[in-house]
C-alpha cells in the first residue's frame, strides 16, 4: 500500500474513532507507527515537532517517492551489470544452449 493509500484509509478510520486520535500529535504519532520501517525511521523527528498531519502525509509521500526512484536505480545498475554476461564459459554455453542473448539465430 503506498502512503497515499494508507493517508486514505487512516484518515477514514481516525475520523470514525476520534477518541483513538483525540490531538493532532496523537494523530501523527499513530499515523508514523504504521508506515514502514524505512519510512517509519526517517519520520521519527516529526514525532517531536508539531507538525501538522497533512504535512506528516506530505513528507512521507516525498520520501517513498525519493526511495523508489533509489530502488529503481539500483536495480538499474545491477541488471547493466548482470545482464547478458556469461563468463568464463562463453564458448561452451554457446554449443550448450547457455547465454540465450549471445548466440545467433
Amino acid at each position: 500500500m503506498t502512503v497515499s493509500e494508507y493517508a486514505t484509509r487512516f484518515s477514514e478510520l481516525a475520523r470514525h474513532a476520534p477518541a483513538l486520535v483525540p490531538t493532532v500529535r496523537e494523530q501523527v504519532r499513530r499515523f508514523i507507527e504504521g508506515l514502514d520501517y524505512d519510512l517509519k525511521i526517517c519520520m521519527t523527528r516529526e514525532l517531536q515537532s508539531d507538525t501538522l498531519f497533512q504535512q506528516v502525509v506530505e513528507i512521507s509521500r516525498m520520501l517513498e517517492r525519493v526511495m523508489y526512484e533509489e530502488r529503481e536505480s539500483k536495480e538499474a545498475k545491477r541488471s547493466r551489470n548482470y545482464g547478458g554476461f556469461c563468463g568464463f564459459y562463453f564458448a561452451s554455453s554457446i554449443h550448450h544452449g547457455g547465454c540465450s542473448g549471445s548466440r545467433s539465430a
